[in-house]
């Protein structure tokens, strides 16, 4: 009875299971009752009850539950059970007297035999069924779920493309107003400087979509290098004063050490600084406080299970604002999560971004972020109400790949490099030509092209282009002396357009400014290795473009000066091939300044003074001839000098690695050479070498 009970799952069927309780329960008293009156009478009494048990749970209970409810458990029951059934039934027949002798002839030992081997193989079937539907049902889950993640992943490629699109507006938009707020009256000016600032929140804004984007695309990566935190937290915290006076907030700051060395990367970790920041002045009414602490927590326990080692340091941000209700405290880091206190509070809406991307940088740098809040309806009872962001930076970089840690702290100003390589400051730039030089702008965007155009009109002679195949042709006809183009354009793109230029045997020496909308450490190189000469990303400043033309320029008449003709690929063969021939036309002292030179590139001390005393001048003397005569300052001209000898070197075969010819050439450190050399000549110094 329990178990045809439980396995029929009769306590679904109410009235059926309680009229076979009370039908157990009445044949029990009615057994106890029989008993007192013999065993004869009590034996047809036990064969009656087991005859009625067994035709109402063994055929009348499956019969229902198969030909009304349609259980296929039920069907299985009535198959197993029917030898079981027959042969006890059979047997009650004769104890009770109705009948004479057996008509079954095998026992109701083989029925149950029957019935376990029978009902064994549905509850294999069954489980083998179950299997096969679990991973069905697992597999349109797993269908699901991908589609969910296209969705996603549809959806961050939809807000990074519509963020690369904002850019080209918001430089339209940044460019135009701050050449006006320099011709307004201070008035004006504060009009106009608002809008500037609001423009900048966008371009914040636009900023971290881009870096989620990246993060979802597994493209993000960093570049962590050893900096002293307390100061650089300090110098960041310091940017945020007058924010802090503007809305009348306290800003402290406190270290419980005085000087600790992390491996950070500085750009995303003022991301994550300036995020909880700007969400604790965001939530924080006036005369309230904001506090950033840094504590070395290495020798006491943290709260957090995704922490591996206790030696970390701690980043926290606190404020005496109006907190967040406990039951959201688990979703603050979810992307687009908002808080009912922005509009409880009239902070003003969050877009659900900065502090999802705080918690992904802050865990690419192997550390982890939590949040502890008491909200402003809870502050009667448990004190003042505010929020506490801690961040925890792992120490050491033992949780950093090699790819991710980069050569130099950010506090080694002094490398042995700039022993000799320290630009003279004091000397002044000479102007680049009385004539105005040739600029072509390569740009898809109408509005942009006009932009550049108004922008550098008055200083060039301007042509445009609006891909880079119409571009190539403008610049064989226009020959610029400098080309800026963008990087995504339909037709041809900024980097096929200076690849091209770069296989031109007259285009290829034209210097190339890329300016795009993508900013990530992919599309820039992907941009220098086009190779173009200089990468800007929009919005950019006016002024900074206006810089790196000039330096550009500068730069190229430079090497037009020192490069008096190509290397003659037969004196590449050749050892005796000295630094750079002279022109015939070459003053005498630029000739005796690269043969002291020379003689001299190979000892990493040997530095301006030094080049100044082998000619028997001054140092200042010897900058002002120098500039006077080859654009050079005299750093510039022993870098290149050197650059020069290790380029012939690497033609005559001379040297294997790019630590052997950084040494020969006076670089003290391989890798700062190794950049050093791809920038100048847009390649490394060996094909294969990937330094």
């Amino acid at each position: 009875v329990f178990f045809i009970r439980e396995f029929l799952q009769l306590s679904a069927y109410p009235r059926i299971d309680k009229t076979g309780w009370l039908m157990v329960g009445i044949f029990a008293v009615t057994l106890i009752a029989s008993y007192q009156f013999g065993f004869a009478l009590y034996f047809k009494a036990c064969a009656l009850c087991a005859l009625i048990v067994a035709i109402y749970f063994g055929w009348l209970a499956p019969a229902y539950g198969y030909f009304f409810r349609g259980s296929r458990q039920s069907k299985y029951l009535l198959i197993a059970q029917l030898p079981f059934l027959l042969s006890v039934t059979d047997r009650c027949l004769f104890a009770i007297g109705i009948t004479h002798d057996y008509f079954i002839p095998y026992s109701p030992k083989f029925g149950l035999v029957f019935a376990m081997i029978f009902l064994a193989y549905y509850i294999g079937l069954t489980v083998y069924e179950e299997k096969n539907r679990a991973q069905n049902i697992a597999l349109e889950q797993e269908l699901k779920a991908q589609g969910l993640i296209e969705i996603d992943e549809t959806k961050s490629k939809f807000f990074a493309n519509i963020s690369h699109e904002f850019r080209t507006p918001l430089t339209l938009i940044q460019g135009p107003l701050k050449q006006l707020a320099s011709q307004l009256n201070p008035a004006q000016k504060k009009v106009v400087s608002g809008v500037l600032e609001q423009s900048k929140g966008l371009q914040a804004l636009v900023d971290q979509v881009l870096t989620l984007s990246e993060f979802d695309a597994k493209s993000l990566s960093i570049k962590a290098r050893k900096v002293n935190i307390v100061d650089t937290t300090r110098l960041m915290v310091s940017q945020f004063d007058s924010l802090a006076s503007s809305k009348n907030l306290k800003l402290n700051f406190e270290a419980s050490v005085k000087e600790l060395d992390v491996y950070l990367d500085l750009d995303k970790f003022h991301t994550v600084l300036s995020n909880l920041l700007s969400n604790a002045f965001k939530f924080t009414p006036e005369n309230g406080s904001v506090t950033v602490q840094i504590n070395d927590t290495s020798s006491q326990a943290v709260d957090t299970e995704q922490l591996t080692t206790d030696n970390h340091i701690e980043v926290r941000v606190s404020d005496t604002g109006h907190g967040i209700p406990s039951h959201e405290l688990s979703h603050v880091f979810d992307r687009y999560f908002q808080s009912s206190t922005s509009a409880s509070t009239n902070s003003g809406q969050g877009n659900g971004i900065g502090l999802s991307l705080v918690k992904e940088l802050v865990e690419l740098h192997g550390g982890t972020i939590t949040v502890q809040s008491t909200h402003l309806s809870q502050a009667n009872d448990l004190g003042m109400s505010g929020t506490v962001f801690s961040a925890y930076f792992p120490l050491g970089k033992a949780h950093l790949n090699p790819n991710e840690i980069t050569d130099h702290s950010v506090n080694e100003f002094h490398d042995d490099e700039w022993a000799h390589l320290d630009d003279d400051l004091e000397e002044p730039v000479r102007t680049i030509s009385d004539q105005k030089i040739k600029l072509l702008i390569v740009d898809d965007n109408v509005d942009m092209r006009h932009y550049l155009n108004s922008l550098l009109e008055n200083d060039y002679q301007i042509a445009q282009a609006s891909d880079g195949i119409e571009g190539e042709k403008v610049a064989k006809e226009f020959k610029p002396d400098l080309i800026i183009t963008d990087l995504m354009m339909p037709g041809r793109d900024g980097i096929e357009f200076a690849k091209a230029l770069k296989t031109d045997s007259v285009l290829k020496s034209i210097p190339v400014i890329m300016l795009s909308a993508r900013t990530s450490i992919n599309d820039r190189l992907a941009g220098l290795l086009a190779p173009v000469d200089d990468y800007m990303a929009k919005p950019f400043d006016a002024r900074e473009l206006k810089v790196r033309i000039l330096n550009l320029l500068r730069k190229h008449k430079q090497f037009s000066a020192f490069y008096q003709q190509e290397f003659d690929t037969e004196e590449q063969n050749d050892k005796s091939v000295k630094i750079g021939s002279a022109d015939k036309n070459e003053d005498e002292f630029i000739t005796k300044a690269r043969k002291v030179a020379e003689q001299n590139l190979a000892d990493p001390l040997f530095g301006v003074n030094e080049l100044a005393e082998e000619l028997h001048i001054s140092r200042a003397t010897l900058g002002r001839r120098l500039v006077q005569m080859s654009e050079f300052t005299p750093s510039e001209f022993l870098r290149h000098c050197r650059l020069e000898m290790a380029r012939q070197l690497v033609a005559q075969g001379q040297v294997s690695s790019v630590k052997e010819l950084s040494s020969a050439v006076g670089f003290s450190q391989s890798s700062y050479f190794s950049r050093l050399y791809q920038k100048t000549f847009n390649s490394p110094p060996f094909p294969a070498d990937n330094s």
